[in-house]
Parts: structure tokens; C-alpha cells; sequence
């Protein structure tokens, strides 16, 4: 385990992941993570979870049930065991789980996740098995073997002979009972008598009521028939028992599927409890960087509030590997540091992490870190010795390919021997190539960052006004402590602070306060610069992205139209070729002569090549494409080229002479409006369509369009507000959905909260 794993307390971690989990396999995969993935691996790993991620958003979750770990009942049938019930049904509800999960990722595009579980073999026979010998109740069945079923045939033959017989010995004592009820004692049936007439009764007494008042016999009459029912109980239970050895035989011989099964759902589980943990987190995964830079983009502490935490930008690479943060106490360092150092930790422990998309970090041998109160009363030390200690570890090991975080290096002792051990410190892990973040206070730390190309300047900002942290940390820019200034806001007298102020201005260097003076005022305005191309920049890509969406919104239409027109003119041609040929032979019996029958061939082959038309056509005209089936608006006329907008917004081009003039389509205003403004629309698509008023076909048109912005969408469940009326539009709306279950998963009618048989409820895949 990593030194730094409880410093930057990753346990807290695990313990946010461990409720996403629903088996305990995947449970204790990510008890687990202790260790980092090993290079060779990371990548894969933090593909797969990308693309579960992805698949929870477009798709919904997979599958997974809440599975106990099979592998223990597998070694015990491998000693020759026997499984209770409660362990078979575990053992068919992993088959069931595997079933379902290979019937969700199979048609999908997430190759990773699919090659997890597409190789493991059917053991449905397993599961159909277990199925016919146990009930979902977990009984035995009757049917389980013959021998079985002609016990219990028995049993019940025999208790219903006891109930017949206590029925008439409870009207014979009934004068001598505390109750009228059957009662069963030590697996035997006995009547409840009152203690005073016990000696009325013959028969064995089986036990006595806590109260003494009630003696439970077993009449004489009855003895025999309570022995054979108990010799039958028996029987009975050792034929379960020989049934369950038989089945828990049978599971043995599916032995190493069902542990790759096994092993298989705990791995999907595990990733996909991964990416929900991210998913809730607004976390992306960070790529491995190939230059050895950490490039994080907004990036936030996962165990802070994430409402209220401030993200912030890390930015290191070859050049410039050592950043030293200053600014003033209680604004954020400390925090800066663990959030570097639990993120890098998380991203090589293959989770994905709170920044934003194109952020890259490096793969790091090891992290060391040394944050916190490092004092130890059993080994004598106190904060500076304990600090000086761990750095000391530190520095004779690190190496090129670690990352060192230090918090307020060299404090604990005085100024000047603290802030030379500083800069001590730096120039070692310069020497060995690490990259580090160091927060510190010293001026002099800072001024050296000013002049060092391959160390960095950083700063947690100060709102000078109301003398509050920011928790911004601003690269670049070396921070000033504002001690006087928080010492003011607590009460400090003036006449105090004016001393302590005389004194700064003695031992205050002017060329470093200079220095920062001028660096700060030139972010200053490079931030400004900055925040408005970004805005400019998020605005253009908020405008292509629903370019985009609508583009592919019409090639699918457009994909969907061509195949129907092709469809259909395929089975004309198929037609149009049985009657030629129909005509042909027809010709043949009559005697017809050869060439006759060549023209009447010529004529009908003249029926596979599309109509042609010599219309006087102008751009704007409606027009009638015959081979297309589809009517539309000539946007383009360039000699014999022609191009169609249609109805839809499809845009066809084709040949003058296959368009013909036509009538333009009168749309109702409410489907124009509804079509007007597509940005809008695409921005807040509803969870329902209301198509009440509309004529059939104007209906069935909105709901193809709507379903389709749904499924551009990633919607799983709509609802359609059709109305009662004629049933015209409900029928349309059935139609449709009967239709298309390339993508509609299933429909029924809607609650009576939502409007009953007035409303579908449309489920997509």
C-alpha cells in the first residue's frame, strides 16, 4: 500500500464506491484497491470505464442483480458437498444475470465491456435444471423425482386420514379441551386438554403449556398413524437431500463456467460501480499524457462538497516540473495539494475523476506526501523534526517518475534556517527530475520560482476587499501572505499592527514586491482576454453541437425514407415482372410471333427505369418525385440537376426530367410552430407528445418526428396524448409503434394518473 493512500485518505474513497456495487464480487473488488494498476493495464482499465459511463447514459445500467460470490459453494461441491436451496437459486440467479447482461451489451457498440463476458459458455442448462426441481419460493417441487412425489402423495393421504380422525376425537373430548385446535407437538398431532382432565384422555402426553394448564396427548388412536407420518416426513427428507446432492453433482460438472460467470459479472459490476461513482460525481476520465504533463482541468476534491467547492486548473510538465504555492493561511494550499494527490492516486487506481474533459496526468511510480501535523510523542519528535523526517525518506528515494507534495516545507523552525532548507529541498527534487507542488510562505522560495525556468510560481487569490480566501488558485502569479490584513480583521490593535507593518517594509525586498506587483496586474488582463474567448468559444460550439444533433436527426429520417422507397419499388418491379412473364408465356400458347413478344418485353423493361417528365419547372415550385415517392420544394435548378427540399427538411437532388409539378401541402399551423424554431425544440424536448386535434396522418407525422428527436435525445420512456375520440389517432399511434421494434422497446396504454386510454406509454431501447 502507498504511504500516501491514508494521508490523502483514499479508504474515503472505496467507501463512496462500495454502495454502487451489487454483487459481492464486485463488492470486494473494490475492497480491494489498495495498489495502483500496473502501467501496461491502466489504459485499458480507464477505457472500460469510459465506456460504461457512456453506456449508463445513453442505454440505463446493466443488468446486474444483487449476486452473492458463488466460488465458496464451488469449492464445497469440488469436495464431493452438498448445497442448501438458498445456494442453488444464487448459483441460477448468476445464469439469469449473465443471460441478461449479454442480451443488453450484445447489439451495443461497447466492444470493451463485450469482450468481458462474450466468450463464457451456455450453462443455461444449469439454470433450467435447478428451475425444475426448485419452486421461486424455495421449495422442492412435487415433479423433482418420481419418488418424491409418490412420498408426499402419502403425507397428504395420511394427514388428511389424522384430520379426519382428531376431527372426530376433538367433538368426542371436546368437554376436556382448552381449544378446538390441531396442535402439533415434537412433529407429532395432539389434543390441547385441560390439565385437571388429562387422565380422561388415553393416549401419550408429547409436552405441557408454560402455564401448566394445558397437556398436549397424543390419543392412543392416532399413535400409529403419527408414526407413519413421520416415517413418511422422513423419507421425504432424505429424498431432498439425495435430490439436492444429485443437483449440486450436476453443478460441479459446470464448474469452470460458472466460475468465470462468476468472476466476469464481479468485473462488470466493479466498472460499472466505477463509472455511476463518476457519472454522480460529474467526473471524466483523465487520458495517460505522453509527454509527462498534468494538464487538470477544473478540478475538484471529490470529498468536499461538490456544490460549494471551488474547481481549480493543475498545469505541469517537463519544463516546468516544480510549482511552489504561497497565499495565506486558511486559503486553500493544503487542499490544492491533496486534490493533485487523491486525483492522480484515483486516475492509476483506473477511476474516473471530478475535472473536466482533456485533462491528462502522468503515470507515476509513486506519490509521496508529506501534509499535515507530523509531531509524535513516542518517538520523541516534534513538528519540524517529524516534517524533516519524512522529507528526509522522501528525498532518498524519489525518483524521476514520482510526484512529491509538501505542505509549508521548512516551518518549525526560525525564518531564515527554514527558508534555506526550502530552497534545499527544491533544488534536491529538481536533481531528481520529480514533479512537485510545495506550499510556502517564504518570500525568498518565491522570488527564486521568479527566476528558475523549470520551477512555477502559484498562488491561492485574496479578496483584499473583505479579507476572505477565494480558494482560486491562479498559476503564474507568486501570492502574498495578507497576515497584517486577517490580523486587523481579528482585532489586532493599530498601534500594533503599524509596528509590525514598519518592520515588513525594513525587511522587505522591493524587487520581489515589485516583481509581483507587475506579474499580477499582467494576468489580470490575459484573464480577461482569456474568459471572453472562451465565451466566444462555448457559444460557437453550443451552435454546432445543435447543428450536429439536427444533422443527425435528418440522416437518419433520410436513411429511413430510402429504404421504405426502395422497398416498395422493389416489390412494384417484382410485380410488374410476374405479370410480364405471366403475359409472355400467355403469348407463347397463342402462337404469337417472336417479335411481337420482343415488343412486349421492350414495353414492360421499360417499367424498371424511373418516369420521365417534361414539366416547365421554376425554383420555388412544388414539385412530385414519382421514384422517390416524396413531394418537396425545388431549391435549385442547374440545367438538368434538380435539388428538393422535402416536407421533412431532406434534401434530394436529382434529374429535371424525374419531377414533375405538384400541389403545395397544406400544413396546419400547429405542426409549423411546432417545426419553427428546431433550436429550441432540440434544447427542451418534452417527456410527451400531445397530438389531440391533429388528422390521422398529420398525427402519425408528429410522432415520427418526436420519436425521433427521443431517440437523438437518449429518452427511455415518452407518453402520447391521443384522446379517446373516434380512435383514429390511437390507432395511428399502435400502427406506428407495432412497427418500428427496431427501436421501440415496448408501449401499453397509461396509468390512470396519466390519462388512462387516452395516453400511450412508449418504452425505448
Amino acid at each position: 500500500m502507498h504511504q500516501s493512500y491514508s494521508i490523502l485518505e483514499f479508504a474515503k474513497i472505496k467507501e463512496m464506491l462500495l454502495p454502487f456495487a451489487k454483487t459481492e464480487a464486485g463488492k470486494s473488488l473494490i475492497s480491494s484497491i489498495d495498489d495502483f494498476i500496473p502501467k501496461s493495464e491502466l489504459d485499458e482499465s480507464l477505457k472500460k470505464v469510459d465506456e460504461a459511463m457512456m453506456l449508463i447514459l445513453r442505454y440505463g445500467q446493466m443488468p446486474i442483480f444483487n449476486l452473492a460470490d458463488i466460488d465458496p459453494y464451488l469449492v464445497l461441491v469440488t469436495k464431493g458437498g452438498c448445497l442448501t436451496i438458498e445456494q442453488l437459486v444464487r448459483i441460477s440467479s448468476l445464469i439469469e444475470c449473465e443471460q441478461e447482461v449479454k442480451k443488453f451489451l450484445f447489439p451495443k457498440e461497447f466492444t470493451k465491456l463485450n469482450e468481458i463476458i462474450i466468450h463464457l459458455k451456455d450453462i443455461s442448462p444449469l439454470k433450467k435444471e435447478i428451475e425444475r426441481v426448485i419452486s421461486p419460493n424455495l421449495e422442492i417441487y412435487d415433479e423433482a423425482s418420481n419418488e418424491l412425489r409418490l412420498i408426499r402423495r402419502d403425507i397428504r393421504r395420511r394427514e388428511k386420514e389424522m384430520e379426519k380422525t382428531l376431527s372426530t376425537l376433538i367433538e368426542q373430548n371436546q368437554e376436556f379441551l382448552t381449544t378446538k385446535v390441531l396442535t402439533l407437538k415434537n412433529g407429532h398431532y395432539v389434543l390441547p386438554v385441560n390439565i385437571s382432565y388429562k387422565n380422561k384422555v388415553k393416549g401419550i402426553i408429547q409436552d405441557v403449556s408454560n402455564s401448566g394448564m394445558t397437556a398436549f396427548i397424543e390419543p392412543e388412536s392416532i399413535v400409529s398413524i403419527n408414526n407413519i407420518l413421520m416415517s413418511l416426513k422422513n423419507d421425504e427428507k432424505e429424498e431432498i437431500m439425495r435430490i439436492l446432492k444429485e443437483l449440486s453433482t450436476y453443478v460441479d460438472s459446470f464448474r469452470n463456467d460458472l466460475s468465470e460467470a462468476n468472476r466476469a459479472i464481479g468485473e462488470l459490476d466493479f466498472i460499472q460501480a466505477k463509472a455511476l461513482f463518476g457519472n454522480s460525481k460529474g467526473c471524466h476520465i483523465a487520458s495517460i499524457s505522453s509527454d509527462k504533463s498534468i494538464i487538470l482541468k477544473q478540478a475538484k476534491h471529490p470529498l468536499l462538497d461538490v456544490a460549494h467547492v471551488v474547481p481549480n486548473d493543475f498545469l505541469l510538465n517537463s519544463g516546468e516540473r516544480v510549482i511552489i504555492i504561497s497565499g495565506p493561511n486558511a486559503g486553500g494550499k493544503t487542499v490544492a495539494l491533496k486534490t493533485l494527490g487523491l486525483l492522480s492516486y484515483m486516475h492509476q487506481c483506473g477511476l474516473p475523476i471530478p475535472v473536466e474533459e482533456g485533462s491528462s496526468l502522468p503515470y507515476f511510480t509513486h506519490i509521496y506526501v508529506d501534509i499535515g501535523d507530523s509531531q509524535s510523542i513516542s518517538d520523541n519528535l516534534s513538528t519540524f523534526s517529524g516534517h524533516i523526517k519524512n522529507i528526509s525518506s522522501i528525498l532518498n528515494v524519489a525518483g524521476g517518475n514520482d510526484l512529491v507534495l509538501l505542505d509549508e516545507v521548512g516551518t518549525g523552525t526560525s525564518p531564515k534556517e527554514g527558508e534555506a532548507i526550502a530552497y534545499a529541498v527544491v533544488i534536491s527534487l529538481l536533481k531528481k527530475h520529480c514533479y512537485a507542488l510545495i506550499s510556502s510562505h517564504f518570500e525568498g522560495l518565491k522570488a527564486y520560482a521568479l527566476n528558475e525556468k523549470e520551477v512555477r510560481n502559484a498562488s491561492m487569490l485574496f479578496d483584499e476587499f473583505d479579507l476572505t480566501p477565494t480558494y482560486v488558485l491562479k498559476m503564474g502569479l507568486p501570492g502574498e501572505s495578507y497576515g497584517l490584513e486577517v490580523a486587523k480583521r481579528f482585532g489586532l490593535p493599530e498601534e500594533t499592527l503599524q509596528i509590525a507593518r514598519e518592520y515588513v517594509k525594513k525587511d522587505v525586498s522591493p524587487s520581489i514586491t515589485d516583481a509581483i506587483k507587475k506579474l499580477s496586474e499582467e494576468i489580470k488582463e490575459a484573464e480577461k482576454i482569456k474568459a471572453n474567448n472562451l465565451k466566444v468559444a462555448a457559444e460557437q460550439e453550443e451552435k454546432e453541437n445543435k447543428l450536429d444533433r439536427y444533422a443527425k436527426t435528418l440522416e437518419g429520417k433520410e436513411a429511413r425514407l430510402n429504404e421504405k422507397y426502395t422497398q416498395e419499388k422493389e416489390e412494384l418491379l417484382k410485380k410488374y415482372k410476374e405479370e410480364l412473364d405471366e403475359m409472355i408465356e400467355s403469348l407463347k400458347k397463342e402462337g404469337t410471333k417472336i417479335g411481337e413478344i420482343k415488343k412486349a418485353k421492350e414495353m414492360f423493361d421499360e417499367v424498371e427505369e424511373d418516369e420521365k417528365f417534361n414539366d416547365s419547372l421554376s425554383v420555388g415550385d412544388w414539385v412530385d418525385v414519382p421514384s422517390f415517392y416524396v413531394s418537396g420544394k425545388l431549391v435549385n435548378l442547374k440545367g438538368n440537376k434538380a435539388t428538393i427540399i422535402t416536407e421533412e427538411g431532406l434534401t434530394i437532388e436529382t434529374t429535371k426530367e424525374r419531377i414533375k409539378k405538384g400541389d403545395e401541402p397544406i400544413i396546419k399551423k400547429k405542426r409549423m410552430e411546432s417545426q419553427k424554431n428546431i433550436d429550441h425544440i432540440e434544447e427542451s424536448l418534452p417527456l410527451e407528445l400531445n397530438i389531440l386535434g391533429y388528422r390521422a396522418e398529420e398525427g402519425k407525422e408528429a410522432i415520427i418526428n418526436y420519436l425521433d428527436r427521443c431517440r437523438v435525445k437518449g429518452y427511455k420512456r415518452v407518453r402520447i396524448i391521443h384522446g379517446f375520440g373516434t380512435g383514429a389517432l390511437r390507432k395511428v399511434t399502435t400502427e406506428y409503434l407495432s412497427s418500428h421494434k427496431e427501436f421501440v422497446e415496448k408501449f401499453e396504454p397509461a396509468g390512470p394518473g396519466e390519462g388512462g386510454g387516452g395516453a400511450t406509454i412508449v418504452y425505448l431501447k
